[in-house]
């Protein structure tokens, strides 16, 4: 039976594994690929807000995770021209200018959706209600810590995980280029 803990920073390269496992083909069609793929959508929460993240663990492997920023400034900051933009702008510098745009989605929402999160969850551990223990999980948290919304992004064609995001109550805010974002007080 898988458990949840409070991630810490040794959970990083473990959650750049299923991050880069549960990605779109076409974000890990290289090594180079998968690991800014990785350092965009993982690294920076497991390293820098381990304390509002979460893993799903199972005999002392991490299988899934809940990742949330709260600190939209010290975000912005690593992604525009921070450590992020470095360490991805070296392995790619086009994909090191996208590094800049990640975080204008959230910013957009941010005065009533500080947070934003990331979830992903090794398919072996898919469909056996882990997904909505880690929701749950970080809601409270959230809650516990004050914070008045979250956020999320998620592919517009992606109708099994929009189910499960309104199940929460999220709603959508913006749909555009391929994508949604969503968003719900807390």
């Amino acid at each position: 039976m898988a458990t949840i803990r409070t991630a810490t920073p040794a959970d990083v390269a473990r959650a750049e594994y299923i991050c880069i496992e549960t990605a779109d083909k076409r974000l890990k069609s290289s090594a180079r690929q998968a690991k800014i793929t990785a350092l965009l959508f993982s690294t920076y929460y497991i390293t820098r807000e381990s304390r509002h993240c979460f893993v799903l663990e199972e005999a002392g492997e991490v299988v899934g995770y809940i990742l949330c920023c709260t600190d939209l400034r010290a975000f912005v900051g690593s992604y525009c021209g921070g450590d992020i933009f470095r360490a991805v702008s070296k392995r790619s510098p086009l994909w090191g200018a996208v590094s800049f745009f990640v975080p204008a989605k959230y910013v957009l929402f941010s005065p009533a959706y500080p947070a934003h999160l990331h979830i992903d969850i090794l398919e072996s551990h898919q469909a056996a209600g882990y997904g909505s223990e880690l929701m749950r999980t970080l809601l409270a948290h959230l809650k516990a810590e004050h914070i008045k919304g979250v956020c999320l992004s998620c592919g517009a064609g992606n109708t099994r995980a929009i189910r499960f995001y309104e199940k929460f109550g999220f709603r959508t805010k913006l749909t555009a280029f391929g994508g949604k974002i969503m968003a719900k007080k807390i």
